[in-house]
């Protein structure tokens, strides 16, 4: 979130045109530009494979707990076995309270590992989608550093992003004259050196 809204403010300044003192009756036309910050890092063709790699890291970890999984399956089994076992009455006593041991000993360790489980895949999900908010803020500049060049290049005074909003929720810009909206060109900007897609 942080990220965002420095985005915004850079968005909101990078472009405005110095104006000269002392030329009153010059007038000046202000040239206002908006884009959607949003649609830009959802169709930036490097944020598509960033994606694609990420959800390989969450199906490696899905992986490695199914494993985790598997074994409390295990021990689930050796406790309705045991509990099976103990219901004997023919069994000497001393067996039987073995038997009870043996499963209470089982319960526990199934009892640490799920906890385990749990917070390993917390730990191991936050890990992964703090690395993915590094990587994409990184991928936000990238993109804020095209419409600096596009903007520059078109003459732009200024370039409003239309996804962002104040702490209020309030859109930042509402409305201006003439503004000329620079997604789809950004779009083909950002995505210019974009590998061929392969055909299925």
């Amino acid at each position: 979130m942080k990220l965002l809204k420095i985005v915004s403010l850079f968005m909101l300044g990078a472009f405005v045109a110095p104006v000269a003192l002392g030329q009153e009756e010059e007038e000046t036309v202000t040239k206002i530009g908006t884009a959607d910050l949003s649609v830009l890092v959802g169709s930036y063709h490097k944020v598509k494979v960033l994606r694609e790699k990420f959800a390989e890291y969450g199906k490696g970890i899905r992986e490695q707990e199914m494993e985790k999984v598997e074994v409390m399956k295990k021990l689930q089994e050796e406790i309705a076995e045991l509990k099976k076992e103990a219901v004997n009455e023919n069994l000497p006593r001393e067996k039987k309270k073995e038997l009870m041991d043996a499963e209470a000993s089982k319960f526990r360790e199934l009892r640490n590992l799920a906890q385990a489980r749990q917070e390993w895949v917390k730990r191991k999900s936050a890990a992964l989608q703090e690395q993915f908010n590094v990587d994409i803020g990184e991928l936000r500049k990238e993109i804020v550093e095209m419409v600096k060049e596009v903007g520059k290049a078109e003459g732009y005074d200024y370039i409003f992003d239309k996804s962002a909003t104040s702490g209020a929720n309030v859109v930042l810009l509402s409305y201006a004259k003439d503004a000329t909206d620079l997604t789809a060109k950004l779009l083909e900007r950002i995505n210019r050196d974009a590998p061929p897609e392969e055909e299925e």
